[in-house]
């Protein structure tokens, strides 16, 4: 049975939808940002995944319908799906979609999520998570709040879908190389030899999450 990735930002979902990609069945390579407003459709070729700067985005409802209609003509794509890309009006939409794809959940300690999101910030977003970065940083304090506000309304999109589609495996980011037998994901980086202030941060956000 074919996978879809669905997960929060820095659990390793881009690492997971590639590596898921290779199994046979899928008719076209990994999409990581196709429910992104800056990416469109190609509505006479049918790719999704070509940026286009022009104004008219295509809503999430079209993508969705599209990504349906392709599958009933056995088109399989791989779609990378954040919590963001979910929207609660849309919920149907994304179950019939997934409908016959098993889901992929990766888990991950919340703090460690929020310290990889702020170090993904602070530098740009330079590096996966099969890097092994050396810049160091400091993070704010006050970064983790804005972070939990939105992790705490995303949160509840990702249980609807997951609860009401069923079918689904939770994989814990630490076993992830070891999940798709890979040495190029490191879940072990030491964000304590990146982040300036991280025993204090970790000190004061742990009891929080």
């Amino acid at each position: 049975m074919l996978r879809q990735v669905i997960s929060n930002q820095r659990n390793g979902s881009t690492f997971a939808c590639k590596l898921i990609s290779k199994e046979p069945g899928w008719t076209l390579p990994p999409n990581l940002e196709f429910f992104s407003d800056s990416w469109t459709i190609d509505p006479i070729e049918f790719i999704p995944g070509r940026k286009d700067a022009r104004p008219n985005r295509i809503k999430k409802i079209e993508k969705l319908n599209w990504l349906i209609r392709e599958k009933q003509k056995y088109f399989h794509h791989p779609i990378k799906v954040t919590l963001s890309d979910l929207e609660h009006s849309l919920t149907q939409k994304y179950l019939e979609w997934l409908h016959g794809y098993k889901l992929l959940h990766i888990i991950r300690n919340p703090f460690d999520r929020f310290i990889s999101r702020a170090y993904a910030d602070k530098t740009g977003w330079k590096y996966e998570h099969i890097h092994r970065p050396t810049e160091k940083v400091t993070i704010d304090f006050w970064d983790f709040y804005h972070w939990k506000e939105n992790e705490d309304f995303l949160q509840p999109k990702l249980e609807t879908i997951l609860k009401l589609h069923g079918n689904y495996e939770l994989v814990p980011y630490e076993t992830l190389g070891r999940y798709f037998d890979s040495t190029e994901f490191w879940s072990d980086l030491a964000y304590s030899d990146l982040v300036n202030n991280y025993h204090e941060l970790r000190e004061m956000i742990t009891p929080l999450v």
